[in-house]
């Protein structure tokens, strides 16, 4: 297993995945649109934050 930073196709999977992640980790209270997501998000990776990602055999690992 390899951690590391995603590249620019594995962030627009994880982008993909993030309402649901947030609606699940909240138990159902928050829905958010992929409009929203991106306006929580880009902000923060407009500031050097990042995601890590966990790879086995060049396949991203499920965790969302």
């Amino acid at each position: 297993m390899e951690i590391r930073k995603p590249n620019i196709l594995e962030l627009e999977e994880i982008m993909m995945h993030s309402p649901q992640a947030l609606f699940e980790g909240t138990m159902g209270r928050v829905k958010p649109t992929d409009e929203k997501i991106k306006q929580l998000i880009e902000p923060l990776l407009e500031k050097g934050c990042y995601y890590l990602i966990a790879t086995e055999d060049s396949k991203l690992m499920a965790g969302f």
